[in-house]
C-alpha cells in the first residue's frame, strides 16, 4: 500500500522547500557579485564539454510514524527481513522493515521485542531443546527465565527503513560467568536457582557454541499515539554464527508445528492467545523452554492431586489462583511441549489442580479428539502447513512429550495409569527419565506398541484416514428427494463401506432385518423428514419449521423399517424408497421438503474379527427436493478446522469436511420452533441423576434446588433455533448479562447435559464471522424469516408459573399464542450483544424480544436499513473492525 500524502509527487516537502530555497538564494548572491554594472559583452567562445551530470532521483515513498494516519498504522502489514547478524559479544543484528513495498521508519525500541536462542541437540534418544540467551540481568548476571531484549539506546534507524539492534548482553562468555555465580549447589535449599537450571551436566548448557543453529527473532508490535498494529510480525532469522550462514536443510532442526495449523482453530495466536505479538509457533519456543522453571518451587501430587487452589479476583476484575505449579511432578508446565499438550489434553489429563499462570489445564475442553495428533503434528506431503520434523510425534517418542498427555504415569516405576480412566500404568515398566532411546523398543513404526495406530481413532475423520484393522467405515449418500401424489418422500440413497485395510469403498447390500438392517451391524442409520409450513402470517417461510410435530421435531423413519419395501439397488448401489409412515408426509403446501441421513450402525465384537461393539459414527448427508433448498450460510468444512468431526447427539448428527448438505442437518432440527428446557423432569428422576460435583455446582450457580418439590421448574429455558444457540454458546462469557445456559431434559433419565456459557472461551476471533460463515451470507436476514421462541408458554404454564414440570413439558411439546419470540434479526444479534445498551438499541429499532407468539411481528424489524450489505453499519463490515 502506498501512502500518496507523503509523496514529494504530490505535496512539496520539507526536502524540496528546502533545495528551492538554496536555489533561489544561489540565483541571488550571483546578481551581487562585482561593482561595475557596464552593458554586457561579446559571447565569448564555447567552452569544452563538462563532465556528466547527478541523475535526478525522487525521493521514495516512506511510511513514517512520525506523521503516518492512525487507520494507516493500525491495518499496516509490516515485512521485516533480517540482513545479517554479528556476534562478537553482544550480537547485533541489521534488519529492514517494508509495508511490503515503501520502507516503514520511525519506529521505536517500544515496537520492538528481540530473542536469541540455541538449539541444543538431544542425547540419548531425547529430543533437541531450545535454550535462550535472554535469561537473566545484563548487568549483574542475576538469574532469571526466558525473555526479550528491547533497549531505547541500543536501536539505531538510518532512516530509510533500516535498523541495527544491539542486544543488551554478551553471550559469549562474562554474563554466563555472572550468572553462573548467582545459582546454588543442588545440596543449597535455600536458593530457588540451581546450577542445573542453566547449566547441563558438562556445564556448557549456556554457553555461546557458534556451531549450533541459532534463531534471533525480532517482534515488531505494539501502539503508536495509543492505536495498536493489527498485524504484528515475528521476523525468525535461524542461522549458524559459525559460518554465517541461515540454517539449511541437512542441519540440525526442531520444526515440529507450523503456525498455521494453530490458526485454524485460534485465528490469529498473540491476539486470541496470551502474550499479544507473539503470532509465530518458532518465536512461542524460544521462550517456552525448560528454564521457564528457574527459580520456581517445585509442586508434588499426592493421590492424583496437586494443592487446592484459591481463587482470587482483583478490582479490575482479573482471576488469578494460587499456589501455581510451574513445575508439576517435575515436568516444567511452561516447556512448550508440556504446556501445549497439556492445554489441549485438558480436563482428560489425569491429575487435578494444575495452575501455570492461570491457566487450569484439566478445566479445559478441547473441541475435538485429542489423540488427533496430526492436526497440529504433519509432514505429509501433500499438508500446505507441513514441518520437517512433523513426524517426530509418531518416529521419536520421549517422555517429555509423552508424559505431558499421559500425566497419570510415572515413568521412574512404570507405576500409575496411562490415561484417565485406565488400569494400567507403563507397560514398559520403570524407565531411565533421562534415557529416550529405549522408547522406540516398542514404540517404534510397526513396533509392539506402535504410535500411530495407538493414537488412531475408532472412526475415520480428515486427519485419521487409517482405522484399526477390521473396523468399517460408512459414507451415506442421498442421491435424489422427490415427492409421490400422497406427499410422500420418495429417497434415492445409498450406504458405501470401506472395512479396514482395504483401499476402495463399495455398496452396502442391506442384507438384514426389521430389527437390524445390516449383518454383523446392530442400530440402524435413518431418515429425517425436515419442512416448512405456513406460520404466524408468513407463508413461505425460508426456515424449517416442521409445524405440527413435538417441539418443531422432524419425523424419524429407520432404514430397518423399510425393509419390506427396499427392493433391489441398481447398478451403482442406489436403492429408491419411499417413505409411507403417516408421521413422514409433507403436510399440503410445505416447503424446503427435505431428507437427511443419520444415525450410525455398532459394529457388533467378531465381525471382521474386531474384539469389542464398535460404534461406526458417520457424517451425515442432506438433500432437498429440486429447487427447495435451506440457504446454506454456514460451511461444514469451517467448522472442521476446530471440531475435526462435529459429533452432535452421541454421534447420530455429524458434519465435517466432507459433509455432503453443509450443516442442514442441524438446522432440521434446530429451527426456530425448538426450545430446550430441564422443566419438564420429574421430581422422582431429577432426585435419583448422579450428579457430578461440577454439575451440582452449576445447579447451585443457576439457582436450581434438585431437591425441591418442582425442582425443575428452576432450570432455564432457552431457544436452540441453530443461530440463537451456536451463536450463544461461542460468545460464552464474552457476553456481558446474561449467560447462555442449556439443560437438556429430553435425554433423562439417562442423561442431563448441561451447558453454561460462563464456563466457555471462544478460542478465536470472536467478530470473525467467517470463522463459520460463508462470505457475503450474513449480513441481512433474508425475508419470511421465522422469530425465535424462547419460552414455551400455554394456558398452564405462563410465563414461568406452572403447576407441575409436566405442565412445562406439554408447553413444550406444542405451539402456542403465549409462546414468548424474539424477532429474527435480533435474536442473531442479540445472541452475542446481550448487554444493556445494545438490547435498548435493537427494541427502539424495531426488534422484539420476549414477546408472546400472538404479538410479535417481524415487519417492524428496521435493522437492514442500516446493518445489511452496503449500508452504513453494514454488520460484516463491522465485524471486521
Amino acid at each position: 500500500m502506498k501512502y500518496s500524502e507523503l509523496s514529494s509527487k504530490k505535496r512539496t516537502g520539507p526536502t524540496w522547500l528546502k533545495f528551492a530555497a538554496a536555489s533561489l538564494l544561489a540565483v541571488a548572491l550571483a546578481g551581487c557579485g562585482g561593482g561595475d554594472d557596464g552593458a554586457a559583452g561579446a559571447a565569448g567562445p564555447a567552452g569544452p564539454p563538462g563532465p556528466p551530470g547527478p541523475v535526478a532521483t525522487t525521493p521514495a515513498t516512506v511510511v513514517n510514524l512520525a506523521t503516518v494516519s492512525a487507520d494507516a498504522w493500525a491495518n499496516l502489514t509490516p515485512v521485516g527481513t533480517v540482513q545479517s547478524v554479528a556476534i562478537n559479544g553482544a550480537p547485533e543484528v541489521s534488519f529492514t522493515v517494508t509495508d511490503g513495498t515503501n520502507p516503514v521508519v520511525g519506529l521505536a525500541a517500544s515496537q520492538l521485542r528481540f530473542t536469541i536462542a540455541k538449539l541444543v541437540p538431544g542425547a540419548n534418544g531425547s529430543p533437541s531443546k531450545w535454550v535462550n540467551y535472554i535469561v537473566g540481568n545484563p548487568d549483574t548476571g542475576a538469574p532469571g527465565r526466558p525473555t526479550t531484549d528491547s533497549v531505547a539506546a541500543n536501536l539505531v534507524a538510518t532512516g530509510d527503513g533500516t535498523y541495527k539492534y544491539t542486544f543488551s548482553r554478551d553471550i559469549t562468555g562474562p554474563l554466563q560467568t555472572k550468572m553462573v555465580a548467582w545459582f546454588a549447589d543442588a545440596a543449597n535449599a535455600a536458593s530457588p536457582y540451581k546450577k542445573a537450571d542453566v547449566m547441563g551436566a558438562d556445564g556448557t548448557l549456556l554457553d555461546y557454541v557458534p556451531a549450533l543453529h541459532h534463531r534471533l527473532v525480532i517482534q515488531l508490535s505494539g501502539s503508536v499515539n495509543n492505536v495498536a498494529l493489527k498485524n504484528p510480525i515475528n521476523v525468525v532469522y535461524d542461522f549458524i554464527p559459525a559460518t554465517g550462514q541461515v540454517v539449511a536443510a541437512a542441519d540440525s532442526q526442531r520444526e515440529i508445528v507450523a503456525t498455521a495449523k494453530c490458526n485454524e482453530c485460534h485465528d490469529k495466536i498473540g491476539v486470541t492467545t496470551p502474550h499479544g505479538g507473539r503470532v509465530d509457533t518458532r518465536y512461542c519456543v524460544t521462550c517456552h523452554t525448560d528454564q521457564r522453571k528457574n527459580g520456581q518451587a517445585l509442586a508434588t501430587s499426592i493421590s492424583g492431586a496437586f494443592p487446592a487452589l484459591t481463587k482470587t479476583i482483583a478490582a479490575d476484575g482479573r482471576i488469578s489462583y494460587s499456589p501455581n505449579t510451574y513445575v508439576a511432578d517435575g515436568q516444567v508446565s511452561g516447556n512448550f511441549t508440556t504446556m501445549i499438550h497439556k492445554v489441549h489434553m485438558g480436563n482428560r489429563l489425569t491429575k487435578a489442580n494444575y495452575n501455570y499462570a492461570s491457566v487450569l489445564f484439566n478445566k479445559v475442553a478441547y473441541t475435538q479428539e485429542v489423540t488427533n495428533c496430526t492436526k497440529c503434528h504433519d509432514n505429509s506431503a501433500t499438508s500446505s502447513a507441513k514441518t520437517t520434523q512433523g513426524d517426530n510425534w509418531k518416529q521419536a517418542p520421549s517422555i517429555l512429550a509423552c508424559g505431558s498427555c499421559h500425566d497419570g504415569i510415572n515413568f521412574a516405576t512404570g507405576a500409575g495409569t496411562t490415561a484417565a480412566g485406565a488400569t494400567t500404568g507403563h507397560m514398559g515398566g520403570a524407565v531411565q527419565l533421562s534415557d529416550d532411546k529405549d522408547c522406540l523398543v516398542c514404540h517404534k513404526v510397526g513396533g509392539l506398541k506402535d504410535i500411530a495406530i495407538a493414537h488412531a481413532g475408532v472412526n475415520m475423520t480428515p486427519h485419521n484416514l487409517t482405522v484399526p484393522a477390521g473396523l468399517t467405515n460408512f459414507t451415506y449418500d442421498v442421491k435424489t428427494v422427490t415427492v409421490n401424489a400422497s406427499n410422500q418422500p420418495v429417497v434415492t440413497f445409498r450406504v458405501m463401506k470401506q472395512t479396514a485395510p482395504e483401499a476402495t469403498a463399495t455398496p452396502v447390500v442391506f442384507d438384514g432385518t426389521s430389527t437390524n438392517s445390516l449383518v454383523g451391524f446392530t442400530g440402524n442409520p435413518s431418515f429425517l423428514v425436515g419442512y416448512a409450513a405456513a406460520q404466524d402470517g408468513i407463508a413461505t417461510p425460508v426456515d424449517f419449521n416442521n409445524l405440527g410435530k413435538k417441539n418443531g421435531q422432524p419425523a424419524t423413519v429407520g432404514i430397518n423399517t423399510l425393509m419390506s419395501t427396499l427392493g433391489a439397488p441398481d447398478a451403482s448401489g442406489y436403492y429408491t424408497v419411499a417413505l409411507t409412515s403417516a408421521a413422514a408426509a409433507f403436510p399440503a403446501g410445505a416447503k424446503l421438503r427435505t431428507i437427511a441421513l443419520q444415525g450410525y450402525y455398532t459394529q457388533a465384537a467378531g465381525t471382521n474379527g474386531i474384539a469389542a461393539n464398535t460404534a461406526r459414527h458417520t457424517l451425515s448427508s442432506v438433500k432437498a427436493v429440486s429447487g427447495e433448498d435451506r440457504r446454506a450460510i454456514v460451511e461444514a468444512a469451517k467448522c472442521s478446522n476446530c471440531h475435526e468431526v462435529f459429533e452432535g447427539h452421541g454421534g447420530n448428527r455429524n458434519i465435517g469436511k466432507q459433509t455432503v448438505g453443509n450443516t442442514l442437518v442441524c438446522a432440521v432440527c434446530h429451527n426456530p420452533t425448538i426450545v430446550t428446557s430441564g422443566r419438564g423432569i420429574s421430581d422422582t428422576a431429577l432426585q435419583a441423576f448422579p450428579f457430578t460435583a461440577a454439575n451440582l455446582a452449576t445447579l447451585t450457580s443457576w439457582g436450581v434446588d434438585r431437591l425441591a418439590v418442582n425442582g425443575a421448574l428452576a432450570f432455564p429455558q432457552v431457544s436452540n433455533n441453530f443461530k440463537d444457540m451456536i451463536h450463544g454458546i461461542h460468545a460464552g462469557k464474552a457476553r456481558s448479562t446474561n449467560p447462555f445456559r442449556i439443560a437438556r431434559g429430553s435425554r433423562m433419565p439417562s442423561a442431563l447435559p448441561l451447558i453454561d456459557g460462563a464456563d466457555i472461551t471462544f478460542v478465536g476471533i470472536l467478530n470473525n464471522c467467517q470463522t463459520c460463515h460463508k462470505a457475503g451470507t450474513y449480513s441481512t436476514v433474508p425475508a419470511n424469516t421465522l422469530p425465535s421462541r424462547d419460552e414455551a408458554n400455554n394456558g398452564v404454564f405462563l410465563n414461568g408459573v406452572s403447576r407441575t414440570p409436566a405442565d412445562a413439558q406439554a408447553a413444550l411439546e406444542t405451539t402456542n399464542a403465549t409462546d414468548l419470540m424474539t424477532t429474527p434479526f435480533t435474536a442473531s444479534c442479540a445472541s452475542c450483544h446481550d448487554a444493556s445498551p445494545a438490547v435498548a438499541h435493537m427494541k427502539l429499532n424495531g426488534g422484539q424480544i420476549l414477546v408472546t407468539r400472538s404479538m410479535v411481528s417481524t415487519a417492524g424489524e428496521t435493522c437492514a436499513v442500516c446493518h445489511s450489505t452496503g449500508k452504513i453499519a453494514d454488520a460484516a463490515v463491522a465485524h471486521t473492525k
